[in-house]
């Protein structure tokens, strides 16, 4: 009976997706996203730091690889900005909060409350495919820079000090 339910509830899942959402960020074939490096030496602005506001209401539930605690219901309508609290300024970053517009396709990232963010993009957002990455969910589980992601920027910012 379990199984049952667990099934209906993904084909209930499956159904309420709308294809064009559910294809919009597919990866064309042969396509492979470049490396670290390049996109971070490419972008206009680039930091570490940890989502202050993010536009979604309030009421929270975990999900999402790795797990993170993400916020139920739907955004305020329109174009949303999402505030960090830099604490690494790479690129493009000249003041201790910055704003970032979020979420305006399916294949921009969403960033919420309380989770600390490698950030590759423009002020504009940045694509899920486009470097930037969680590292620390709202719930507190770190996901550390990888030893490449630290490589490339020491590589395209020699200068900077990450500890």
């Amino acid at each position: 009976m379990n199984k049952n339910r667990v099934a209906l509830t993904i084909v209930a899942l499956l159904v309420a997706i709308p294809a064009s959402e559910g294809a919009a960020c597919t990866i064309a074939p042969g396509w492979k996203p470049p490396p670290f490096v390049e996109w971070l030496a490419n972008s206009p602005v680039s930091f570490i730091g940890t989502v202050i506001t993010s536009g979604w209401p309030e009421g929270k539930i975990m999900a999402g690889s790795p797990p993170r605690e993400i916020i139920f219901g739907r955004r305020t309508r329109g174009p949303v900005n999402a505030k960090f609290r830099i604490e690494v300024a790479l690129r493009g970053v000249t003041t201790p909060v910055f704003e970032v517009r979020q979420g305006e396709d399916t294949c921009d990232n969403e960033f919420q409350p309380g989770e600390r963010w490698l950030f590759v993009g423009t002020r504009n957002g940045s694509s899920i495919f486009g470097g930037s990455r969680i590292l620390r969910s709202a719930l507190g589980n770190e996901f550390p820079l990888r030893a490449d992601e630290r490589n490339a920027i020491l590589q395209v910012f020699p200068d900077m000090k990450l500890d």
